[in-house]
This record gives structure tokens, sequence and C-alpha cells, in this order.
């Protein structure tokens, strides 16, 4: 026969919480970082819209000089 867990349930609750505050913790970690990499895509995709906007300007400027 085995014997009993000096723990308990107390043990089990104890693993429970650790658990849960680890899945807690990596789900805010996600999170921030989800929200970093929005925003880093939302400027570069504005900075590329940028660019391409005088890209176009400067050769519709070219195109009306000739």
């Amino acid at each position: 026969m085995t014997e009993p867990s000096h723990n308990g349930a107390s043990g089990d609750r104890s693993q429970t919480e650790t658990t849960q505050r680890v899945v807690t913790d990596a789900e805010r970690i996600a999170e921030q970082w989800a929200e970093r990499i929005g925003r880093w895509v939302l400027r570069t995709t504005a900075r590329a819209k940028e660019e391409a906007e005088d890209i176009w300007a400067d050769a519709q400027a070219v195109r009306r000089d000739l």
C-alpha cells in the first residue's frame, strides 16, 4: 500500500495555483509582445506608404518633365 502524501490536497492546490500563475504570466507576456509587434508593423507600414508616395510623386514629376 502507498503512504499518503504529506502535502495532500493542499499540495495539489498549490501546484494548481502555481500552474495558473505561470499560464497567466505567459499570457500577459504574449499580449505585450503582440502589442509591440502590432505597433511596429503599423509604424513600418506607414513609413513604407510614405516612401512609396514620395517615389510615385518623384516619378510623376520626372514623367512631366520628359
